[in-house]
């Protein structure tokens, strides 16, 4: 009797959303409803005319339009280390001072951006709810009162750590939203522009905020947002191990990463853009290594050296990256084939699938010899995932049926 199994190696291994600011126009239903008398209609009406004039209102307010012919006044990273310390704490006034001016005028440059984009996506829901938010926080910080005092400024963190949190999940939404208008965009230049511009004002602006919400703390070799020895090699390895244990944990293993040049170069530095890039630079390049190279036997290196300028090379991993792999792995998977039918179990690998023919006069049987399969690549350090079928005398295997 025969018992067929399949397993599948790894090729490679060798916020639920805000309701509305504003409540909705009437359905059409319940504007087209009739009422029973004439004084109910026109009360219904009445109803919808405020409706509209409060939505119309909110979108279209005279000072977003004011603020958005402004031209913001930006910070050097200087002078916001220069400025950030005083004996007195005057330094926070100042700077509640300049963002409850500044503020405003760059989220209504903001606003205009989303006025600006087609009619069809500006009333997608998602893209709708983030313009929505973006006018909120607009009359939050516009018609906050001038700040005087330490109790003002404290109030007005307040607001700021609010604003902050709510649009936390700004660039997942704006995605969200522009791929369900997928469809809609035809001048993909206009929204290739409006996300430029939304997303780094969106990172300037938070970078304003947390800088004046900093100043508060007192952080070693930090004043606000600004670390005044801020070490490269330090801050690229804290993303290495980020980056290292994410690879380790998704394909089995991870290159290593060397750090060479001025690694004890200490200057200052932002490191919160550098927050945002360095982990998708590494997962990006650990995810290239991971998968696309196999590692060559230390013996057999010297097989794939080459010259250029005098200059002699030699591969440590499989070179070409995922061209060769399928083949490279079918070739060695040819070996370890060679080795199973020997004893007594067809096998017949297909790229990261491995079929086993197993005549068995049980199911045990069978069982037995999957697992002996699995030891031996389990010897030969092979990283799979077991996933098998079960044994089976009926199968259909890329696109052929077994029936045994």
């Amino acid at each position: 009797m025969l018992w067929i199994t399949v397993m599948r190696m790894e090729l490679g291994g060798l916020g639920s959303r805000c309701s509305s600011l504003l409540p909705l126009l009437p359905s059409p239903v319940s504007l087209r409803s009739r009422s029973s008398s004439a004084t109910d209609h026109h009360h219904h009406l009445e109803m919808a005319r405020e409706r509209s004039k409060t939505v119309t209102s909110f979108y279209n307010q005279s000072s977003i339009d004011i603020a958005a012919e402004k031209a913001s006044v930006r910070l050097t990273p200087t002078t916001m280390l220069y400025s950030g310390r005083s004996q007195d704490g005057s330094h926070l006034l100042k700077s509640a001072r300049y963002l409850h001016k500044e503020l405003p005028v760059r989220i209504a440059h903001r606003i205009k951006g989303f006025r600006s984009l087609p009619f069809i996506i500006g009333c997608n829901p998602t893209i709708l709810h983030v313009h929505e938010l973006y006018i909120r926080a607009f009359q939050i910080l516009s018609e906050f009162p001038p700040i005087t005092d330490q109790e003002m400024e404290s109030q007005y963190c307040k607001n700021l750590r609010q604003l902050l949190d709510d649009h936390k999940d700004v660039v997942t939404q704006l995605a969200e939203g522009l791929r369900e208008s997928r469809k809609h965009i035809q001048d993909e230049k206009l929204i290739r522009s409006f996300l430029d511009k939304t997303l780094t004002s969106r990172l300037g602006i938070r970078m304003l905020a947390t800088h004046h919400l900093s100043l508060h703390e007192d952080k070693p070799d930090f004043v606000g947002i600004i670390c005044t020895r801020l070490s490269p090699k330090k801050i690229i390895e804290k993303w290495v191990d980020f980056a290292r244990r994410l690879c380790e944990h998704k394909y089995g293993n991870a290159p290593r990463v060397r750090i060479n040049g001025h690694v004890a170069a200490r200057f200052p530095f932002i490191p919160m853009p550098l927050d945002y890039i360095l982990p998708e630079l590494l997962k990006n390049a650990m995810r290239s290594e991971a998968y696309l190279h196999i590692l060559m036997l230390l013996e057999h290196q010297k097989y794939l050296r080459f010259a250029v300028w005098g200059e002699h090379y030699q591969f440590r991993v499989m070179h070409f990256g995922l061209a060769m792999v399928p083949r490279t792995f079918s070739k060695v998977m040819v070996v370890v084939a060679a080795h199973l039918r020997q004893e007594g179990i067809l096998v017949h690998p297909y790229l990261n699938d491995l079929l086993m023919l197993i005549r068995a006069k049980s199911v045990e049987e069978s069982q037995k010899a999957s697992a002996q399969v699995v030891q031996l690549l389990q010897h030969l350090d092979s990283q799979f995932s077991q996933e098998f079928s079960g044994p089976s005398q009926t199968l259909e295997y890329i696109g052929v049926c077994f029936n045994t």
